[in-house]
């Protein structure tokens, strides 16, 4: 029995860069609605012949105060910015033509790679906001990836 090869394989993951601000104390005096923002954007970079490539999801978190009267960077109350990054080895089919295989592999790390790195970045910024002393902390949503793809921007760098 021959057995099947996964296509992309997560290598290793983690966060890339992290910003990180909350204004405990105008929190804790807020009432009334508060309105949180997200932002979800995507790069893929990777090489064809290295048979590697990185994703780097970025998420932006906003939590904001709308009756604050100063401008909008004064209704922050919390701001998060963070990129959460996995390196994906993947197996190429040598028999196929090279520019059928690298679009192959570009919409398998598109979508599987996407779908797999989400949960860890998801982990990441609930983990963060709760260390953070937020309670309760941001939890992301479970995502539909095809659908988070038509929200995302996303850029591709991928060479032979």
């Amino acid at each position: 029995m021959r057995l099947m090869e996964a296509k992309i394989r997560l290598n290793h993951c983690g966060i890339e860069s992290l910003h990180w601000r909350c204004d405990h104390q105008a929190l804790e005096q807020t009432e009334g609605n508060l309105q949180l923002a997200v932002r979800i954007g995507r790069k893929i970079q990777g090489s064809l012949s290295a048979r590697v490539a990185r994703i780097t999801l970025s998420c932006s978190l906003f939590l904001e105060d709308p009756a604050t009267a100063e401008g909008p960077s004064d209704k922050r109350l919390v701001e998060l910015f963070l990129d959460y990054f996995g390196v994906f080895s993947f197996v190429v089919d040598e028999e196929v033509e090279t520019q059928r295989e690298r679009n192959q592999i570009i919409d398998l790390l598109q979508l599987n790679g996407t779908a797999i790195l989400f949960p860890y970045l998801r982990a990441a910024v609930t983990s963060i906001s709760a260390t953070a002393g937020l309670n309760p902390p941001f939890v992301l949503p479970t995502v539909n990836v095809h659908k988070l793809l038509d929200t995302t921007t996303s850029s591709i760098d991928f060479s032979e």
